[in-house]
Formats: structure tokens, sequence, C-alpha cells
């Protein structure tokens, strides 16, 4: 078993999707910071291929959403970003796009979504 030293501090959040070839692991933490992972079955192998800081303090809370298509994040700064995960199949890479930002008046502490995906 590998063992990777991502967050500085306490992580918050963690989220996991199936992939054709293993695990998507989304990791988030009291350091800001959100850290993508993919976990290949048959090498049995854990690499972090992403990391990103947009947000202002703490992560509370991260969602994924449509099929493992959409990363939502909230946290301290009050805000809510959304991301779009796309896959290359043919290079097998992982693409993050920032769609949207929101500045709310409240801190969200948990993100849900009902068994309808909304």
């Amino acid at each position: 078993m590998k063992c990777i030293k991502a967050h500085n501090n306490e992580v918050t959040c963690l989220e996991c999707i199936n992939t054709d070839d293993g695990l998507l692991i989304i990791t988030s933490g009291r350091d800001r910071f959100i850290h993508m992972f993919t976990f290949v079955y048959r090498d049995n192998s854990l690499e972090i291929f992403k990391s990103f800081r947009d947000h202002t303090s703490s992560i509370n809370s991260i969602i994924i959403i449509n099929n493992g298509k959409t990363l939502i994040s909230s946290s301290n700064d009050k805000n809510i970003i959304m991301r779009r995960i796309l896959y290359d199949k043919i290079k097998k890479k992982y693409k993050i796009k920032r769609l949207q930002y929101t500045d709310t008046a409240m801190k969200f502490n948990c993100l849900t979504i009902d068994k309808n995906n909304k």
C-alpha cells in the first residue's frame, strides 16, 4: 500500500466514484486545497493528478454529481464553486474546468443531493 501526503491539515471531506479502471478519489481540507487522485485496480496504484486551491478558507464539503462529471465545493469563505470533470479516454487523463462561482451570504457546512440528482 502506498501513502501519499497531500493535505497540510485535517481532511474535511472525501468523495469517491467508480471509473472504468478504478476509482476517482477527491479530498478537501482545512488547508483550502482540493486534491484529486486515481486508484487503478490492475496496478494497485494511487496517484495524485490534480490539486487546486481556489477557496480562501477551509473547505467544508465536496460532492460529485452527474455520474462523476461535476464537482461542487463549499467553504467557510461563503463560496460555492462548481467544476466540470472531463475525462479524455484516448489520453487517459482528466481535465477540470471551473463552471460557476457563487458568493453566498452564509456558510454551507454540508452539501447533499437527492436521489434524482437534484
